[in-house]
């Protein structure tokens, strides 16, 4: 825990795979702000599309700033347990290779860095193929609204920043879980009384149409696993997966009449 006053050392994950065509931004946006952080350490998969090529350009310039390994690994889960080991910061962001740091994020988080508790603000989520723009988590921060019972993210994901103690005691990410590891670990941190502390501030872009966003079915029953599993509830969660696979293939219907066309 970083006492008031102290200035706390930051680590940035990033775990990647083949994201040549993206990687370089959020390399931009990391160092860009590297006056407030301690280091921003890369997990490569074993990138076969010139990732790694850019890795080792940008750790030439910036080598006591940027490190990176590249190994296969065994999922997204087990990419941020590598770079949270590796890492040294007792403060640690995880930002994936399609996103970006807002301007003067760092700046904003530091001064809320005083105690020991999961930070999270807004996020700008972007459409690729739109370039369409909207912000995500404007309401204010609301535990039982979040976690009675715990229906949705409970924070922006990129814009959480987590102190390295709260890992010491809830654990870290699930390799069990391969799309849902985020939220299955939010759960365990607040089933252990861990605080969620909201920023009401832009904190990171995230790009839509990653792993979970192409495959929600299979991210809404990873949920509703772990909420049996840390709840040991059945009916209430497994009600919730099938209210929301219902809504989906609504959705995907409406959606496909909209597309047809009128003879």
């Amino acid at each position: 825990m970083t006492t008031p006053g102290e200035i706390p050392s930051v680590s940035i994950v990033t775990p990647v795979f083949n994201c040549a065509a993206t990687i370089e931004r959020c390399l931009d946006s990391v160092w860009s702000q590297h006056e407030y952080l301690l280091e921003h350490f890369v997990v490569d998969a074993g990138s076969t599309d010139g990732t790694v090529e850019v890795l080792e350009r940008y750790a030439a310039l910036h080598p006591d700033f940027l490190f990176f390994s590249s190994e296969p690994d065994r999922g997204i889960a087990d990419g941020f347990n590598k770079g949270i080991r590796a890492s040294k910061g007792d403060w640690i962001g995880i930002l994936n290779a399609d996103d970006w740091y807002e301007d003067n994020a760092l700046a904003k988080l530091i001064p809320y860095m005083d105690r020991d508790a999961i930070l999270h603000g807004r996020s700008r989520l972007h459409e690729p193929k739109t370039g369409a723009a909207r912000e995500s988590g404007t309401l204010d921060y609301d535990p039982a609204r979040h976690f009675r019972p715990m229906e949705k993210m409970p924070a922006q994901w990129p814009t959480c920043f987590i102190p390295r103690s709260i890992y010491e005691g809830v654990g870290l990410y699930s390799t069990e879980f391969r799309l849902a590891m985020d939220y299955e670990f939010f759960l365990r941190a607040h089933l252990a009384g861990v605080e969620f502390r909201y920023l009401p501030e832009v904190i990171a872009n995230f790009t839509l149409g990653g792993a979970s966003g192409q495959d929600r079915n299979s991210a809404r029953r990873e949920m509703a696993l772990a909420q049996m599993l840390h709840r040991r509830e059945i009916w209430g969660p497994l009600r919730l997966y099938l209210k929301d696979i219902v809504k989906a293939s609504i959705r995907r219907r409406r959606r496909k009449l909209l597309r047809r066309p009128i003879h």
